[in-house]
């Protein structure tokens, strides 16, 4: 080779050399970009694939995942999958099996947070008393129970126990918080069950105190709640658990338990109708009308303090219409579920208002008319139809983003609230399958699983129905209750030789 063409190759090498490193590089990164987006090359078919990610995450870990019939290994478990159907199935010595059918989407995570029960449910007393068990509460949250037992005759004995305790929580429970003379006894709890509304009636006059129900009380040294001119109000706790709300045909009032005063929240009005609510926050909602015309009824909400103070609107003007020909609309060719906002012109609301809640936390207010429910995002000031019929709230999920309804024998959940990369869930509402004749639906700590009782069993499954597992036969189980850590369940019991014990069941 001459040195003129050696030269030339050297130069041809030189210029070739940064534009080969330069494709390759881009070809590299290029590829790179594509696999993290989803794209999979088979080599071997000739073919680009797409795909997404299901990740796994079990409670308790280390279950074995099943992909179809094969075993890809322990949870928590990410794999990457074609987009398509799959079925797939979690399994781990001595819990139940679960199983789901999931759809892998493109460029998509799926996340799946199976929730396994124990199939032996071993039980473990925690407290036994020799005497007769003569009645038996639980508040609203599920994790008080009161219990009413006779010691001797005309003795009896009022026991407090708490589910949720804190490993620093040193306290006796359950706790012996009253000793009365009568069984004749009314009992209304504060929602956090810490406070008691307790009537007593000896030789038919009726006495009422206020109770803390974390300690011994002496009635002696307790001040009397006096119900006189009250004898006609309907009393409930308000969800701050400080006030109690009174209630007649003609008007409305706010009990402070910490300052012992009565306050005024409404005189009502013959023929009009009062719906009305308060919240943790210690701010009392009522729904006033504000005008009627031949086609719709305009209300407002109104807030206040729970001692009737600084009123204001919080929701100037709620529109309903009164015909309900747009709602049965919507219930036949199905209504969208994009947030809409409110005006006289508005055909998605309708129905006279019956009951509300409103919750500061999940920033929002569920309306239910009688034709149908709503719900009012607080931040965007928009609705949503949460169902086209008047369904019921059951309660909300820990969680705030997501409600039981109930309508017409069919239970729902209805999701107001997602996190974008989520694609499991859907805001809307949908009937949970698969748990007919359901009763006492409440929500397990996860948001992601229920439980309640049929044909006198205790049941838990996913918040979609699925993967029902039986817990145990009710039987003597008075109370019920699945702890906040989600392990064990907790019931008050009526044994055949006549003792009442607490035992714990070891579930998870």
């Amino acid at each position: 080779m001459t040195n003129k063409s050696y030269t030339a190759s050297t130069n041809l090498l030189h210029i070739l050399l940064p534009i080969l490193s330069t494709v390759f590089i881009f070809g590299i990164s290029l590829g790179i970009y594509y696999f993290s987006k989803g794209y999979r090359f088979n080599i071997s078919n000739r073919e680009i694939t797409m795909t997404g990610v299901l990740t796994v995450k079990t409670d308790p870990s280390f279950a074995t995942l099943y992909i179809g019939d094969e075993d890809t290994g322990r949870t928590p478990n990410s794999t990457s999958l074609d987009i398509g159907d799959y079925k797939i199935s979690v399994k781990k010595d001595g819990y139940n099996d679960w199983h789901k059918d999931i759809t892998i989407l493109e460029q998509k995570s799926t996340l799946i947070y199976p929730w396994m029960v124990l199939k032996d449910i071993k039980s473990n007393n925690l407290w036994t008393n020799k005497s007769k068990l003569v009645k038996y509460w639980i508040n609203t949250e599920y994790d008080t129970f009161l219990f009413l037992l006779q010691v001797a005759e005309n003795k009896y004995s009022l026991w407090s126990y708490r589910v949720n305790t804190s490993l620093w929580d040193f306290n006796t429970n359950p706790v012996e918080i009253l000793e009365l003379t009568t069984k004749d006894i009314e009992i209304k709890q504060s929602n956090k069950g810490n406070l008691i509304l307790l009537t007593q009636t000896i030789d038919k006059k009726k006495s009422s105190y206020i109770l803390d129900s974390t300690k011994k009380n002496e009635l002696k040294s307790t001040p009397v709640f006096n119900t006189d001119g009250y004898e006609k109000h309907t009393i409930t706790w308000a969800n701050d658990n400080r006030h109690l709300i009174l209630e007649s045909t003609n008007e409305l009032l706010s009990y402070d338990t910490v300052r012992q005063n009565m306050n005024i929240l409404a005189k009502k009005t013959k023929g009009n109708t009062y719906i009305w609510t308060t919240d943790e926050q210690g701010f009392f909602y009522i729904i006033k009308q504000l005008s009627e015309t031949d086609q719709s009824i305009i209300y407002s909400l109104v807030q206040s303090k729970i001692d009737g103070s600084s009123p204001k609107e919080i929701i100037e003007k709620i529109y309903m219409r009164k015909e309900a020909k747009y709602v049965e609309y919507y219930r036949e060719n199905g209504y969208t579920l994009t947030p809409f906002t409110n005006s006289q012109e508005s055909t998605q609301t309708a129905g006279k208002i019956i009951s509300i809640l409103v919750d500061q936390n999940a920033k929002g207010v569920f309306i239910q008319t009688e034709y149908a429910s709503y719900w009012y995002y607080i931040d965007s000031q928009k609705y949503i139809i949460a169902y086209p019929y008047p369904a019921k709230l059951i309660s909300l999920a820990p969680d705030l983003r997501k409600a039981l309804l109930s309508e017409n024998n069919k239970v729902l959940l209805f999701t107001f609230d997602k996190d974008d990369a989520d694609h499991t869930e859907i805001i809307g509402t949908e009937e949970i399958q698969n748990i007919p004749d359901a009763k006492s639906i409440r929500w397990v700590s996860n948001s992601l699983n229920i439980y309640f009782t049929r044909e006198n069993s205790l049941y838990s499954a996913d918040k979609d129905g699925g993967n029902e597992c039986k817990i145990y036969d009710i039987g003597s189980k008075k109370l019920s209750t699945i702890r906040s850590s989600r392990d064990h369940i907790v019931s008050l019991e009526e044994t055949t030789a006549g003792e009442v014990v607490i035992n714990e069941y070891r579930i998870h």
